[in-house]
């Protein structure tokens, strides 16, 4: 068992599908998952006439409110046939509270474990994984494609730049990394007066002393974003999921949520273990 207990958080106007695969995750890897249904508060509005519409505010509260009940019922019943050890809570706050609250209840999980797809399609999710990763020590899984089972994988990609973020998420991943048949390290462009004369083998060296045996690979970009080199690399290799750091917000934005680099992320089928 890698991770003992994980994360997730759901926007309650969103469809439940990608929960029930990350309850698949849990299962697969044996975790405790605790779930929180955000509800956001809708606050009054001032209409044409100049009244305030109470009566609409408190209706579409309390139809939200009714409707992350029924979605907690439904997580846990699915949960109880799939023998899966889970938690619901529902959270109605502000827009603006989420960040916090989700990073309170991150610093108390081993790992927040998303569907890319769910930050993609609400800017809300995006905001509150970015405030996850960047203002806490909880590494985040984005599952993408096939969910891994993380004691049987067979190859994984670390994303090295020598860089603080990377070395974080490299130790964040050892357990991963210690399970894995084969993992290969590959630095894009690498500057060797930052890596020093021979870019990542110190890492690979290090991981050598856990137990994990590593194969470097130096890959120009070829005039190619860093991200898509990344990437196509995994697919080369058929990597189970990909080990790589933060970055800061902006370089992480550019990565995984949007930019040039959106379409190719978006249809890569790796999992991504991001760590800041």
């Amino acid at each position: 068992m890698v991770f003992k207990s994980i994360l997730s958080f759901h926007l309650v106007y969103n469809d439940m599908h990608d929960l029930f695969d990350i309850i698949e995750f849990s299962k697969n890897n044996s975790s405790h998952l605790d779930i929180v249904i955000m509800v956001p508060f809708i606050r009054p509005v001032v209409a044409g006439d100049g009244m305030v519409t109470h009566d609409t505010m408190l209706e579409q509260n309390q139809e939200l409110s009714k409707k992350a009940k029924q979605q907690r019922q439904a997580l846990l019943e699915y949960a109880e046939k799939q023998r899966v050890s889970l938690s619901v809570c529902v959270e109605i706050a502000d827009r603006l509270q989420f960040r916090a609250i989700m990073r309170n209840y991150a610093n108390c999980a081993d790992a927040l474990i998303l569907m890319r797809s769910e930050i993609n399609n609400s800017d809300i999710a995006e905001k509150v994984f970015i405030s996850v990763l960047m203002d806490t020590s909880c590494p985040t899984v984005l599952l993408s494609g096939k969910s891994p089972v993380f004691k049987d994988l067979n190859n994984v990609l670390v994303a090295w730049d020598g860089g603080a973020t990377a070395a974080t998420s490299v130790r964040q991943a050892l357990p991963i990394l210690q399970v894995a048949q084969k993992v290969t390290l590959v630095s894009i462009d690498p500057k060797p007066a930052k890596e020093g004369d021979a870019p990542g083998h110190d890492m690979a060296l290090y991981l050598s002393r856990h137990g994990v045996t590593v194969d470097v690979d130096l890959i120009p970009s070829a005039g190619k974003s860093v991200a898509h080199a990344l990437f196509q690399a995994a697919e080369d290799i058929d990597a189970d999921i990909v080990v790589m750091g933060g970055y800061g917000r902006s370089r992480l934005s550019e990565w995984i949520l949007g930019g040039t680099t959106r379409e190719t992320l978006s249809d890569a089928k790796r999992t991504v273990f991001l760590s800041h």
